[in-house]
Parts: structure tokens; sequence; C-alpha cells
């Protein structure tokens, strides 16, 4: 799962490849499944990414964690990424 999971990341953001983020990567995309565990839609993690964003990791890349990790670790959660 953690190999599929960083796949679809560096797909669409290819400069985190071999950066030795892998764990942080997997921990960010956790973290967004619990949020959504605790109740949270998807404009409080767009909400969250938005200031987030810049810090450790761009708001591009972020959003390609967020969307990674909902498809590999909390697929139960897809319907609420829109709302």
């Amino acid at each position: 799962m953690k190999e599929i999971y960083l796949n679809a990341i560096y797909k669409s953001e290819p400069a985190l490849r071999n950066t030795g983020v892998d764990n942080d990567l997997v921990d960010i995309g956790q973290g967004f499944c619990k949020m959504y565990d605790g109740g949270a839609m998807g404009s409080d993690i767009n909400s969250f990414i938005l200031k987030a964003g810049g810090v450790a990791y761009t708001v591009k890349q972020l959003v390609a964690v967020h969307g990674a990790a909902v498809g590999a670790y909390c697929p139960q959660h897809m319907d609420k990424m829109d709302k």
C-alpha cells in the first residue's frame, strides 16, 4: 500500500522522489485520514493545506498527498473530498 501511495504522489510531484521524505509523506497522508475520521470535510482539509502550504511542502504537493492518501489509506472518505 505504501509503495502505491508514494508512487501516486511521485507521478504528479516527481521532485519529491528520492528526497528522503517518504516517512513524512506517509505521516501527512495518514494525518489527512485521521482528520476525516474525526469529522473533517474536504473544505476543512483544503483550508489546512492552504495554511500549511509553503512551510515544508508546496500547496500543490500537499494536494497530491491528500488525493493519494484518500485513495490509498481511507477510500471510505472519498465522498467527503468535495464537500
